[in-house]
C-alpha cells in the first residue's frame, strides 16, 4: 500500500520537477501509511481541482538510465493520469488477492461503494 501511495506521489513530483523520487517504504508503520494516504489523497484532490481540460495535454520531460542507455521521455499529463489509474488497478488487485488469501474482505472493491462510504463519513 505504501509503495502504491509513494508511486502516486513520485509521478506528481516527476511531473512538477522532471526528477524521479521514490521514497523507501519498507518497515513503515500502519499509522505512517494512513498519514501518507491522507497526504497523497489531499495532494491529488487539490491538484485535480486546479487542473483544466487544457492542462491535460501539457507535456513534461524526464530522463532515466545512465550513459548510453540514458533516455529522455516526453509525456502528456493525461497519459500520466491514465497510468496512475492502471497502477491503482494493479496494486489494488494485488492487495485484494492477499487479503482474500487470509479470508479478509478487502475494504474497497468498487468506486461506487467507496464514494458512498466516504460521502457519509463527511
Amino acid at each position: 500500500m505504501a509503495h502504491s501511495l509513494n508511486a502516486y506521489k513520485s509521478w506528481f513530483h516527476l511531473y512538477e520537477t522532471g526528477k524521479w523520487y521514490l521514497p523507501e517504504t519498507e518497515g513503515i508503520s500502519l499509522r505512517e501509511v494512513k498519514n501518507l494516504e491522507t497526504e497523497v489523497d489531499s495532494y491529488i484532490t487539490n491538484f485535480m481541482k486546479k487542473t483544466t481540460s487544457r492542462d491535460l495535454n501539457k507535456t513534461f520531460h524526464y530522463s532515466f538510465g545512465n550513459g548510453k542507455s540514458k533516455r529522455t521521455v516526453k509525456r502528456k499529463l493525461v497519459d500520466m493520469l491514465w497510468h496512475l489509474v492502471e497502477e491503482e488497478l494493479q496494486h489494488r488487485g494485488e492487495l485484494n488477492a492477499l487479503l482474500w488469501q487470509d479470508d479478509i474482505s478487502p475494504p474497497v472493491t468498487g468506486w461506487g461503494r467507496w464514494k458512498n462510504e466516504t460521502s457519509k463519513a463527511r
